[in-house]
Parts: C-alpha cells; sequence; structure tokens
C-alpha cells in the first residue's frame, strides 16, 4: 500500500474514532457502550446425547475486542483444559490490513492498523515463563509511533484445538452424560494513548458429551457383563431422558432416549461377557 493510502485510510479511520463508527464493521450496531473482549462462538457443543465417539474433532474459537475505542495495543493470557483439548495452531489476525475480511468463527475482520510490533506471540501447554499461573497461551500485538488508534470491532487471533481426550459414560456421576470446560482468559490488557482501556473477558464454554464405554454392556465398567449391569437397568426401567429415574448408560439399544425391554433384552444377550 503506497504512503498516500496509508494517510488517507489512517485520516478515515481516525475520522470514523471520533464519530463513533466502527472501522472494522461498519454494519454492526454496538448494543452497549462497554468494551468487551470474548470468545467465539461462546458456547461449543462437542459429541451428543447418543454418545458418538468425537476424539480427535478439531474445532476453532476466535478471540475478539468489541466496542473499544483508540486501541493501539492488546496483551492477552489464556488457558484451557489440557485433560480434554490438545492445541493444534493459532493465527494473529494483525494488522487489519492484511486481514481485511472476517475469518470464521468470527463475524470481524482483523484488529490494528498498519506498523505493527509483536510483544509476544507464544503457546506452551506446559506453561510460559513470567506469564500468570494456568495460561498456556500469551498473545499480544501493538502499533508503533506514530500510532493510527483503532476503533469498533475487530479480531485479535483465531485458535484452533482438538479433542485430546473424551470421558466415557460409565466413569461419570450418576445422571451425568457430559462435561463442562472453558477457554479462560487468565489476564487481559487493552491500551490506548491515556492509559489502560476499561474491559469486560467473557471466557468460552465447551459442553463435552462423553462416549459410551468400551463395551456398552459393561455398564459399570467392571470389566464383566453380569448382574450388577442388570440391576442398573432394572432401576432405570420405564423411563425416559427428563425422568428422574433415567439413567444414559443404560439406553443400550433403540428405540433411543427410554429404557425398556429392548434394552433389557439386549443386556441379557450379552450377559457374562468380559471386557477386555
Amino acid at each position: 500500500m503506497g504512503s498516500k493510502v496509508r494517510i488517507i485510510v489512517g485520516v478515515l479511520v481516525a475520522s470514523m474514532c471520533l464519530l463513533g463508527i466502527s472501522a472494522a464493521n461498519l454494519p454492526v450496531a454496538f448494543e452497549s457502550s462497554q468494551t468487551i473482549i470474548r470468545v467465539l462462538p461462546q458456547e461449543i457443543v462437542l459429541g451428543s446425547p447418543a454418545l458418538e465417539d468425537v476424539t480427535n474433532t478439531t474445532f476453532t474459537i476466535a478471540v475478539v475486542i468489541e466496542n473499544v475505542t483508540d486501541l493501539y495495543g492488546f496483551d492477552v493470557q489464556f488457558g484451557w483444559n489440557t485433560t480434554y483439548l490438545k492445541y493444534v495452531n493459532r493465527t494473529a489476525t494483525v494488522p487489519l490490513e492484511d486481514y481485511p475480511y472476517p475469518i470464521p468463527p468470527s463475524p470481524y475482520p482483523g484488529i490494528l492498523e498498519f506498523n505493527i510490533m509483536k510483544l509476544k506471540d507464544v503457546v506452551n501447554e506446559n506453561g510460559i515463563p513470567l506469564a500468570q499461573p494456568g495460561a498456556m497461551a500469551w498473545i499480544g500485538y501493538s502499533e508503533v509511533s506514530p500510532p493510527s488508534f483503532f476503533c469498533g470491532n475487530g479480531t485479535a487471533f483465531i485458535m484452533s484445538f482438538k479433542v485430546k481426550y473424551q470421558p466415557y459414560i460409565c466413569d461419570l456421576p450418576a445422571n451425568t452424560d457430559h462435561v463442562n470446560l472453558h477457554l479462560s482468559f487468565i489476564l487481559t490488557h487493552l491500551d490506548s494513548p491515556t492509559g489502560p482501556i476499561p474491559h469486560t473477558p467473557i471466557d468460552g464454554t465447551i459442553r463435552l458429551y462423553a462416549r459410551r464405554c468400551p463395551s456398552p454392556y459393561d455398564l459399570n465398567n467392571d470389566g464383566i457383563t453380569n448382574l450388577y449391569d442388570i440391576v442398573i437397568v432394572a432401576n432405570a426401567y420405564g423411563s425416559h431422558v427428563g425422568d428422574p429415574k433415567w439413567n444414559q448408560i443404560a439406553d443400550i439399544a433403540p428405540p433411543w432416549e427410554i429404557i425398556n425391554l429392548y434394552d433389557a433384552v439386549t443386556l441379557v444377550y450379552h450377559y457374562g461377557e468380559t471386557n477386555p
């Protein structure tokens, strides 16, 4: 981009800031005057009550900054549950001129303008020196003097993960078919020419459903299909999703979401089988 074009764009951005217009995404109307940094999608669902195996499934999130005025730098420390999730890759979407279009799942293009300085861009799931406890990603960028301040909504970075481990339904407490995980902001700084920008960080949440046990007929996971498993079906017999007696692990045969004769007969058919 030529210097003359840069000057024109810089003047336009500055004018939009003064007018309260989003340079990153003009059609968006602000619902609040508060600056927010958050994860998109806000909630991610992996798997389902059908208990299918979603191990190694990959998903992508975006960290976005919304409704900001005179932003010239951000510094984010971020963490996740490494028992269930494994980091795959990331892209810091700066500067805006290099990322002029939204990258799903974000509805916004990149962030910051023109000359950019990398402050920190590192991921280490074992921990990062000098970072806050629990931080596994530390990503920070700033514009350099003379800065051209960013206004509106923008994407700070995109990050992908995969499901490292999916729990078995028989390992969860009774009447529980999922675990709740968080993609958490450990520390966030947003800076303007006059100092830190007050803002609210909003974590992302993940609902990770369990998968069926290695043997769907060994309901208590003790290595053999026996009387103890029959008792589990008997206690849930006649129930469906939402009933106090409902027990997901006893739903081993269609029709699904109801415990009936088909589940009992299926279990009896497999009676005595061992689970290696």
